[in-house]
C-alpha cells in the first residue's frame, strides 16, 4: 500500500533543542512555513534527525526554500544516517518511484530492508509487498512482524493472502486484526501536534494512519475486505448480515466501493434486509464519488420506481453520466425508456438516437431495435438499407429474430437485391437457433 509522506511533530530530541523544535512546530501549525523551515534547519544543523526528516517532507511537499526534486532525498539520507529508521522508508519510496532520484528498485529494497531490520513496521510492510509475488513465505513473515506492531495494511494483506490460499480461519483472523482499531478513539491522537514520549505518532504512522486526512485508507480497506469476504466466500464464513455491518463501517468513512456493495445488498433479499430506500441512499453516496456502477444502479432504481416514485428524467440523467464498461448499456437503457414511454413522452426518434450509440459499440439488442426503428415510416430516418445493415450485424451473431427478419428483407428485396435462395439460408439459420416464426415462413414460402 502506498504510504503518504507527512510531517512528524515529535519531541524525540535532547532538551537543548526542545525550545527550538517547539517553535518550529508552532510556526508550522500557524502556516508560517518559512519560519518553520528555518527553525528546523537550525535544529537539523545541530544534528536533530527528526528535524532533518521534517525538512525532507517540507521539500517533498514544496513547502521549503526550493522546489528542487533532489532535496527530500538529501534530507532523508541525513536523517537515516542519524539512526531515524522511518527516513529509510521514505528513501525507499523515493527510489521506488524515481522521485528526485533515479528509479532503483534494488536500492529501494535495500532501504526498506534496513528499516525492517530496525523493526520499523512500514519497512516490514514494504518487504512483505516486495516478497509477495516471489516468495510467499517471506512475505508472510514480514507482514506478520509488521502486523504484530499494529500495522493495519499488513494485517489486511495477510487476510488477502490466506483468503487466496483458501485458509479461511487464518484469513478471518488477520482481517479481524486489521479492523480491530477503533477509529474514534484514535482520531484525537491523530490531531495532536506532538507527544512527550516521541513515539506515539510514529507508531500511528506505522499502523497505517495519516495525520493529514480524516479517512484512513488502510482501515477502510480492511473493513471492506472483511465485508467482501463474508459476502462472497463459499466457506462456512459466508454471512450477509456481517457483510452489511463491515461494508457500512467502510462506507461511513467514504469508501465508494463499500457504499456500492452495501447498496447492492439492500436491493436483494440476501440476509433478509431488502430496503430500496437505503439502497438509494448508498448508491447516491457512491455515485457522487463517480462510481459508475452506482450511477447505473441508481438510474435503474429511478427508472423502475424502487424505493421512490418512478422518475424517468432522473434515471436518464444518471444513465448519461455512466462511463466505463456500463456506458453503452446505459445508453441502451435510455433508449428503452424513450421507446416504452416509461414515465416520459414516448419517442421513437429519441429511442433510435440512443440505440444507435450502443449498437455502434456492439450491443446486440440495440442493433436489433435500431434495425426495427429504421423501418418506422413516421420517422424521417426511415431506411430499409440501414435496417438491413443492423439486422445483418445481429444475424451474424446468431440471433434468431434478426436472422428471420433479415431473411424476409432478402426475400422481398428490401434494402438489398432480392435473392430467395439466400433468404432461405437465413431462414434455416433462424430455425437452427430456435425461431418458430422462421419455421412457418419456410413452410409458407418454400413448400
Amino acid at each position: 500500500m502506498k504510504i503518504a509522506v507527512y510531517i512528524i511533530l515529535m519531541m524525540n530530541f535532547s532538551l537543548l533543542h526542545a525550545g527550538l523544535f517547539d517553535s518550529a512546530v508552532e510556526a508550522y501549525n500557524n502556516e508560517d512555513l518559512k519560519k518553520a523551515y528555518q527553525l528546523w534547519e537550525k535544529s537539523a544543523n545541530d544534528g536533530n534527525a527528526i528535524a532533518m526528516y521534517n525538512l525532507g517532507v517540507m521539500d517533498f511537499n514544496i513547502q521549503g526554500i526550493s522546489s528542487a526534486l533532489d532535496l527530500p532525498a538529501q534530507w532523508f539520507e541525513k536523517s537515516s544516517k542519524q539512526g531515524f529508521s522511518l527516513a529509510y522508508v521514505e528513501l525507499g519510496l523515493l527510489y521506488e518511484t524515481g522521485m528526485g532520484v533515479d528509479k532503483d528498485h534494488k536500492k529501494a529494497f535495500e532501504m526498506f530492508s534496513i528499516a525492517a531490520e530496525e523493526n520499523q513496521p512500514l519497512g516490514q510492510n514494504k518487504l512483505g509487498e516486495y516478497y509477495e509475488n516471489i516468495n510467499i513465505e517471506k512475505s508472510i513473515l514480514w507482514y506478520e512482524k509488521s502486523a504484530k506492531q499494529g500495522n493495519i495494511a499488513s494485517a489486511n494483506s495477510l487476510g488477502l493472502i490466506y483468503e487466496n490460499l483458501e485458509q479461511w480461519e487464518k484469513a478471518v483472523f488477520w482481517y479481524k486484526k486489521a479492523v480491530a482499531h477503533d477509529l474514534e478513539s484514535l482520531l484525537p491522537a491523530k490531531k495532536k501536534n506532538f507527544l512527550n514520549d516521541g513515539k506515539t505518532l510514529n507508531n500511528l504512522r506505522g499502523a497505517g494512519w495519516w495525520v493529514d486526512t480524516s479517512i484512513d485508507e488502510a482501515l477502510l480497506t480492511a473493513q471492506f475486505n472483511l465485508a467482501r469476504f463474508y459476502d462472497h466466500t463459499q466457506s462456512e464464513y459466508n454471512n450477509r448480515e456481517k457483510a452489511r455491518y463491515w461494508y457500512e463501517k467502510s462506507a461511513l468513512q467514504g469508501y465508494d466501493v463499500a457504499q456500492y456493495n452495501l447498496a447492492y445488498l439492500y436491493t436483494t433479499d440476501d440476509g433478509g434486509a431488502q430496503d430500496y430506500k437505503k439502497a438509494k441512499y448508498w448508491y447516491e453516496k457512491s455515485a457522487k464519488q463517480n462510481n459508475y456502477s452506482a450511477m447505473y444502479n441508481l438510474a435503474y432504481l429511478y427508472s423502475n420506481g424502487f424505493g421512490m416514485p418512478r422518475n424517468a428524467i432522473e434515471a436518464i440523467n444518471w444513465y448519461k453520466k455512466v462511463r466505463g464498461d456500463s456506458q453503452f448499456l446505459s445508453y441502451e437503457k435510455i433508449a428503452i425508456i424513450y421507446y416504452e414511454g416509461s414515465g416520459i413522452k414516448q419517442s421513437n426518434k429519441n429511442a433510435l438516437f440512443w440505440f444507435l450509440k450502443s449498437a455502434e459499440k456492439g450491443l446486440l439488442y440495440s442493433q436489433i431495435y435500431a434495425a426495427d426503428l429504421y423501418q418506422d415510416k413516421n420517422l424521417d430516418t426511415f431506411s430499409y438499407e440501414h435496417s438491413f445493415y443492423w439486422f445483418l450485424k445481429a444475424a451474424k451473431r446468431d440471433n434468431a429474430y434478426a436472422q428471420n427478419r433479415l431473411a424476409m428483407m432478402i426475400y422481398y428485396g428490401k434494402g438489398v437485391d432480392e435473392n430467395r435462395e439466400e433468404a432461405k439460408k437465413w431462414f434455416e439459420k433462424a430455425v437452427e437457433n430456435g425461431s418458430k416464426e422462421a419455421i412457418e415462413n419456410i413452410k409458407k414460402y418454400y413448400n
